[in-house]
C-alpha cells in the first residue's frame, strides 16, 4: 500500500498549504472574504467569480463563497483523518463489485465519512504511479464524502471552464468533485504551471514533496 501512502502524504502536504488560509476566509468578514477572494486568482479558476460573471451575482454571493471555503476545509481535514486512521481507505479486493465497474479506480460511500474503497484498476492503473496523481484521485474522492458534491464534468482543463461560463451554471463549479482535487493540486504545482499542459495526462510533475518543500 505503499502507493496509497505516498499519494496521501502529497494529499496532506497541498492541505496543509491550504487549510490555513481556508479557515482564516471563513472567520473573517463577508467583505474581507471577497477581497481575499479576489486577491488570490486560483479561487476564480476553479470555482468563478470572474469580472465577467458580476451579472449574475444574485446567485455568486457570500453564501456560495463560504459554501466552496467550507468543503475545501472538510477535504483538507479528511487528508488528515485517513492519515491518522488509514483502514478508513479500504481495498476492494472482489473486482466483480458493481461499484467497481469497468474503467472505476476507486469510489466512496457517502454513508461512511471518510471512506474510500480503492478498486483493482488502482493498482493496475499506469497513469497513477505518481503520488500527484494519486493524491487528485484521493482529494477527488473525500470530495464526495458528505454526498453533496457530485461529478457535473471531469478533467483539469474542464473543471477550470466549467467556473469560466460566462452565465449562472459556473457555480456548478461548486459541486464537483474534480475542481476541488485540482486547486489542491494547483496549490502546490503552482510554480510548475507555467510549463505544464492542462492535459491530465502530463500535468502532475513527478515528485514527491519534502520537509524542505517545493523544489525550486
Amino acid at each position: 500500500m505503499a502507493k496509497v501512502e505516498n499519494g496521501l502524504n502529497f494529499a496532506r502536504y497541498a492541505a496543509s498549504k491550504v487549510e490555513a488560509l481556508v479557515s482564516n476566509m471563513l472567520a473573517a468578514s463577508s467583505s474581507a472574504r471577497l477581497e481575499s477572494w479576489n486577491h488570490r486568482a486560483i479561487f476564480r479558476k476553479y470555482f468563478g467569480g470572474h469580472p465577467y460573471q458580476e451579472k449574475w451575482y444574485f446567485i455568486y454571493n457570500d453564501n456560495y463563497r463560504v459554501f466552496v471555503l467550507k468543503r475545501i476545509r472538510n477535504i483538507a481535514e479528511d487528508c488528515r483523518l485517513a492519515t491518522q486512521h488509514f483502514r478508513k481507505i479500504r481495498r476492494q479486493l472482489n473486482g466483480c463489485n458493481k461499484k467497481c465497474k469497468k474503467d472505476r479506480t476507486a469510489y466512496t460511500r457517502a454513508e461512511f465519512k471518510h471512506r474510500v474503497y480503492l478498486c483493482p484498476d488502482f493498482f493496475r492503473e499506469d497513469r497513477l504511479k505518481t503520488p500527484c496523481r494519486v493524491a487528485r484521485l484521493l482529494l477527488h474522492e473525500f470530495g464526495h464524502k458528505d454526498g453533496i458534491i457530485g461529478d457535473p464534468v471531469y478533467g483539469r482543463a474542464e473543471s477550470i471552464a466549467l467556473a469560466a461560463q460566462d452565465d449562472h451554471n459556473f457555480t456548478i463549479a461548486g459541486r464537483n468533485a474534480d475542481n476541488y482535487a485540482y486547486f489542491f493540486i494547483n496549490m502546490v504545482m503552482d510554480p510548475f504551471l507555467a510549463k505544464s499542459s492542462t492535459d491530465d495526462a502530463k500535468w502532475c510533475t513527478p515528485w514527491v514533496p519534502t520537509d524542505e518543500g517545493i523544489p525550486g
